[in-house]
C-alpha cells in the first residue's frame, strides 16, 4: 500500500484505478505493518520529488488517518492570525517549499510537522511545546524535534536547518508583513 504511494511520488505516474480502490477499501491493514517499515516508506515519499503528491495521496486512500492522524486533522483547522491556509495546506505548502529546494529530511520533516501542535485541542500549551511533545512520540529525529521548537524564534536557533524551516514557513504563511517574499531574498540577509 505504502509502496504504491511512494512508486508514484518517486516515479511521478498515476496509480491505477483497481489499486487505489484496493489500498482504500484494505486501509486499515496497514496498522498490521511494523513501525520501520511505516517509517522507511514515509521517508521514502518525503524525499520523494512530488512529496506533497505522495502525502495527499496518504490522505485520499484513509492511509495518513492509521500513520499520523495529526497530519489529517489539519484539515479545516483554521489558523488564526494573518494565515491563509488552514493548517494542512500551510504545512504542504511548506513542504513543497523545501522539497522544491532539495533540501535534505530533516528539514522537509520539519517544514511538514512545524505547526502540527496547531491541531491538539484537548492539552495546554503552545502550538510549538505541543509539536515538539506529538514529534517525541512519534520518535522523530532531534534535529526536526529541534527545527520546530525554533521556528517561532521562541528558542535561539541552533542549526542552519532551524533557519529554513523559519523561512519556509515565512513564505508558505503568505503572511502580510513577512519581511521577503522568496528564499533569496532570505538567504541575501542571512
Amino acid at each position: 500500500m505504502l509502496r504504491a504511494v511512494r512508486f508514484s511520488a518517486e516515479l511521478d505516474f498515476s496509480v491505477s484505478y483497481e489499486t487505489i480502490n484496493a489500498v482504500h477499501e484494505n486501509s486499515n491493514l496497514i496498522k498490521n505493518v511494523s513501525f520501520e517499515r511505516i517509517r522507511d516508506e514515509f521517508t521514502k515519499i518525503i524525499m520523494s520529488p512530488n512529496s506533497v503528491s505522495g502525502i495527499i495521496l496518504l490522505q485520499k486512500l484513509n492511509l495518513l488517518k492509521h500513520i499520523i492522524p495529526e497530519l489529517e486533522e489539519g484539515i479545516g483547522c483554521i489558523q488564526g492570525g494573518a494565515h491563509k491556509y488552514d493548517v494542512w495546506e500551510h504545512l504542504l505548502q511548506a513542504l513543497d517549499h523545501a522539497t522544491k529546494k532539495d533540501w535534505p529530511l530533516e528539514i522537509r520533516l520539519s517544514a511538514l510537522f512545524h505547526d502540527i501542535g496547531k491541531v491538539i485541542t484537548e492539552e495546554e500549551g503552545s502550538h510549538v511545546d505541543l509539536g515538539v511533545k506529538l514529534l517525541k512520540k512519534y520518535e522523530m529525529p532531534q534535529a526536526v524535534i529541534d527545527c520546530v521548537a525554533q521556528h517561532h524564534e521562541d528558542a535561539p536557533f541552533s542549526s542552519k536547518e532551524s533557519i529554513l524551516v523559519y523561512i519556509a514557513d515565512a513564505i508558505s504563511g503568505s503572511r502580510p508583513g513577512a519581511r521577503y517574499e522568496n528564499y533569496d531574498d532570505y538567504a541575501a540577509v542571512s
